[in-house]
């Protein structure tokens, strides 16, 4: 499926690491999805056949690549299923990582989605 997540969302995150997902971005991600953690410090969330393709893309590359990416990325990845609320539970280590603290920014980027700690959300 090929799908495009546009638009700039800010829900808040709990003391329990719970946060809304938008549901335009549910809609186009469906009930299943992955996040994962980027080096610039910010969070990417992937639908479940976009997150397939990205797994097949770095796996291709040489494995002097590919190794630390796997570690990074795919390590550091989370299956998420959203809840009856529409809202996730992250695991520690994305947070900390994203220094996701009270506001979180959702921004579409077509087959993806960027998720930013506000404070740090580069426009």
């Amino acid at each position: 499926m090929q799908y495009s997540c546009v638009g700039t969302f800010t829900h808040t995150i709990d003391k329990k690491n719970r946060v809304f997902i938008p549901s335009k971005i549910r809609e186009v991600l469906g009930d299943n999805f992955y996040i994962t953690r980027k080096p610039k410090g910010y969070l990417t969330i992937y639908s479940e056949e976009g997150w397939s393709q990205y797994v097949e893309k770095i796996q291709s590359l040489p494995e002097s690549v590919a190794a630390p990416l796997q570690d990074f990325l795919i390590g550091g990845a989370q299956r998420c299923t959203t809840d009856s609320s529409g809202r996730i539970v992250l695991e520690n280590r994305l947070v900390e990582h994203a220094k996701l603290t009270k506001n979180v920014v959702f921004v579409g980027h077509g087959n993806q989605v960027r998720v930013w700690s506000e404070e740090n959300w580069i426009v």
